[in-house]
């Protein structure tokens, strides 16, 4: 059976080109492949080179009404081109990943494609927490699921985290860039439980881990395939278990570099000392905001000392890092804003990333502040949208937005997401 699964478009629209992958459709398509079908999985957000890029943020702020507008325009070349694709595809199936903000292209896609008798199913984050109410549903994870569905006559059993994603069947692979296909999951669930994630609602409360063997082995798997050396542990908190640190570092080849996502609380000065003996080139944290009592609003249960601590320990080990901020939070006011800046100019990070705070079902800022999902507007709230929930003004957030620019234009860390080709 020929099966595809698709990312609908949205970063395309916005000129924003993905530079990494869908990771959980190759999961499918690793599930899959194990009962003879044939997989294809296609990202219509992934940069080929074709699309036209927004030189920064503010660009992509100011591109935003081309994405309210042309996901509703059935005729605009980005729709013109994914049909034309897919069509040449030929799929017997077609899997949809859904997020909230690409809700308008997942119905459209799934109305056209249910117009060539093509059966739909539809999973990812915005299934699972609230529904799109089109195609054939498939809540939490979907490896099990969907081959027990397509495979109605067969006995299947198997463990979704022994499997190594399946990179080879993206479609156009040989024209993505090595190192953006170094993406990797050690884990499912997060121990932590900030109020703004939806993390739990998707994994669950139990965290889940894949042996650091078999995470080293798809690493090395990646870099001959592909010949990809940089990779980035794309978990909630990579480095809140010091022992399995530990043992990645020992077993990951000395000239691979990488990067990964944890929280300021982890850093001590025996992580950064192991870190420091391996080709870790970057470490991602989440900061949120300088403020305590907007840190105490979004359930983040660290203060400003422990970022504070957390830079000074960067700073002396030398190891660059990123913070990632929310702009636009609720209830937040110009005096934490400017507790914010004073915090980053402060703890000097290499990088500071700026998104714009969006609501989403089953989280609990949302069920704080009575979020009405049933009336919402899921196009218009993203991380790079202008109409921000909480009502701050586009000038503001454009303001924010160029006050970032200038702080990392003035520190020369680098575009990351540039970087890491």
């Amino acid at each position: 059976m020929k099966i595809l699964l698709v990312n609908p478009p949205f970063e395309a629209f916005l000129k924003n080109p993905q530079a990494y992958f869908p990771l959980g459709l190759t999961y499918l398509a690793a599930a899959l492949k194990q009962f003879g079908d044939e997989v294809i999985v296609y990202d219509c957000d992934y940069d080929f080179g074709e699309i036209e890029h927004a030189p920064d943020d503010i660009e992509t702020i100011n591109h935003y009404e081309d994405y309210y507008r042309g996901v509703y325009d059935y005729n605009h070349p980005i729709w013109q081109k994914v049909k034309k694709n897919i069509s040449e595809i030929k799929p017997a199936v077609v899997g949809l990943t859904s997020y909230s903000t690409k809700l308008p292209a997942t119905i459209h896609l799934t109305n056209w494609l249910a117009e060539q008798n093509i059966p739909v199913y539809i999973g990812g984050p915005h299934e699972t927490t609230w529904g799109t109410g089109a195609g054939i549903s498939i809540k939490g994870e979907g490896e099990l699921k969907f081959a027990r569905i397509l495979h109605p006559d067969l006995n299947i059993e198997f463990d979704p985290l022994k499997l190594i994603p399946d990179r080879k069947s993206l479609y156009r692979v040989n024209d993505y860039r090595p190192n953006d296909l170094g993406l990797v999951m050690g884990e499912r669930g997060c121990p932590f439980n900030c109020y703004f994630c939806q993390t739990k609602a998707i994994w669950g409360e139990k965290i889940r881990k894949r042996p650091i063997d078999h995470i080293i082995e798809e690493i090395k798997l990646i870099n001959h395939d592909f010949g990809a050396k940089q990779f980035y542990l794309c978990d909630d908190t990579f480095t809140y278990d010091l022992n399995r640190v530990k043992e990645f570092i020992e077993k990951i080849p000395e000239d691979f570099e990488w990067a990964c996502l944890t929280r300021p609380s982890t850093i001590s000065r025996e992580l950064l000392s192991l870190l420091k003996k391996s080709k870790c080139i970057r470490v991602k944290l989440g900061i949120e905001t300088g403020s305590p009592k907007m840190l105490k609003l979004i359930g983040k249960t660290e203060t400003v000392e422990i970022y504070r601590k957390a830079a000074k320990l960067l700073a002396e080990f030398n190891i660059d890092w990123t913070a990632y901020l929310m702009i636009a939070l609720p209830q937040e006011t110009e005096e934490d804003w400017q507790l914010t800046q004073k915090l980053i100019e402060e703890l000097k990070p290499r990088w500071a990333s700026g998104s714009i705070y969006t609501p989403f079902p089953k989280t609990i800022l949302s069920e704080n502040f009575k979020v009405d999902f049933s009336h919402h507007d899921w196009p218009r709230y993203s991380h790079q949208s202008p109409y921000a929930w909480s009502g701050l003004s586009k000038e503001k957030i454009i303001e924010r937005i160029q006050w970032l620019k200038d702080y990392n234009k003035n520190h020369g860390g680098g575009n990351p997401y540039r970087q890491q080709k």
